[in-house]
């Protein structure tokens, strides 16, 4: 192309020294030529720089690269799987546009549950997406199927969506991804993370394990006691005390009615005679809690005081009874709640014990006892 070596020589020495000369030009681009040299209201250097952008456009075209032995790149495979729907991308888009990570974390979820992918168009954004927030990458990796897959292979930076399911990211990823998988799951299905947590746990370590459990903080329920009972033969005490942390959220669980036997052991209703022995009154007596210092031990309570202004005898009661129902003492006292918050304060210790009285109802949500201890001047 003789007529470049002219555009390139014109660049270095100047018009005014190098011309080009467009006779040589090829045929159909004389028309143009003609119509950038018949306009007069532009410099000659400008209509010099047209005709290098129309020839420069015009080399290009067609171009094919030299082919490489070397390189071996496949068309992205089928999908499987359907596309969402526009709408759902157009909703995607605009939360992307908008920074709204609650709800691309939200959409990404549904999008896996409805086994969808995302639209071609659009896997690239959502794959430099997943680079800064990681928790997103196994549920991008699914959004985005065979095509996320096929472009992590020409960008480093994306190698996580190579094979790199949620049940891949569950396996084998770091620890930290394998965390967000059970929190998401524990999130949407409750059951479902406990059986993925059933079918790993003898391969775990124990800080691993640990982690865990502290994830089935959320939507702790009766359902899972099976399972937090069977943690409570571990070795590892630090394990041991995270379940029993756990276990003590779920009112029928087996610590609490080990508590509850504890506190009857401690705690009694005793009727005294008056100061003049014309007639009687119930009082609380609280037993010594150096007696079940052992028991204390095993089961998870502290036996040194973590709270100022308690002694360690008084911490462990304290502990027992923030635990335990409110309502468990109704019962076993046989006395109504607000007859119960009487006998306490009457008691300088059962007084001390009011605070975890407060703690234990909201713990367990008791709207009633929570009323009881508001209104009871005094007490918060």
């Amino acid at each position: 192309m003789e007529y470049w070596d002219q555009i390139v020589t014109a660049a270095m020495m100047g018009t005014d020294k190098a011309q080009v000369n467009t006779s040589d030009l090829p045929e159909g681009l004389k028309q143009a030529t003609a119509m950038i040299f018949d306009n007069t209201s532009i410099s000659k250097e400008e209509q010099f720089l047209q005709l290098a952008s129309l020839l420069m456009n015009y080399r290009q075209c067609g171009v094919s690269s030299l082919p490489d032995p070397g390189i071996t790149s496949s068309v992205a495979p089928e999908e499987g799987l359907p596309y969402c729907s526009k709408a759902a991308m157009h909703l995607l888009i605009e939360v992307v546009d908008e920074g709204l990570d609650t709800l691309i974390q939200l959409w990404l979820h549904r999008c896996m549950e409805k086994q969808q992918l995302i639209h071609p168009s659009f896997v690239p954004v959502m794959l430099d997406a997943a680079l800064q927030q990681k928790k997103w990458q196994p549920f991008v990796t699914a959004c985005c199927g065979h095509r996320g897959e096929w472009l992590s292979r020409f960008n480093p930076a994306w190698e996580f969506s190579a094979h790199r399911s949620v049940d891949d990211a569950w396996q084998t990823g770091t620890a930290e991804q394998r965390k967000q998988v059970l929190r998401d799951r524990r999130a949407t299905d409750p059951a479902a993370a406990i059986k993925m947590l059933q079918a790993v746990w003898s391969q775990e370590d124990a800080g691993t394990k640990q982690g865990f459990l502290e994830i089935l903080n959320e939507n702790i329920s009766e359902t899972d006691l099976p399972f937090l009972e069977s943690l409570l033969v571990e070795k590892s005490k630090k394990v041991k005390a995270e379940t029993i942390k756990l276990m003590l959220l779920i009112p029928s669980s087996s610590i609490i009615k080990q508590y509850e036997g504890t506190l009857k052991k401690l705690v009694t209703l005793q009727k005294e005679r008056t100061l003049l022995g014309m007639g009687s009154k119930l009082r609380l007596h609280f037993a010594p809690a150096s007696n079940i210092q052992k028991e204390a031990t095993e089961l998870g309570l502290e036996v040194k005081s973590g709270e100022a202004g308690y002694s360690n005898e008084e911490w462990i009661y304290y502990q027992l009874i923030s635990a335990v129902q409110p309502a468990f003492w109704e019962q076993y006292l046989g006395q109504p709640g607000e007859k119960v918050m009487e006998l306490f304060n009457a008691d300088e210790l059962g007084k001390k014990m009011m605070p975890a009285l407060v703690l234990a109802a909201v713990a367990n949500k008791d709207k009633r006892w929570g009323e009881l201890l508001f209104y009871n001047a005094g007490i918060v």
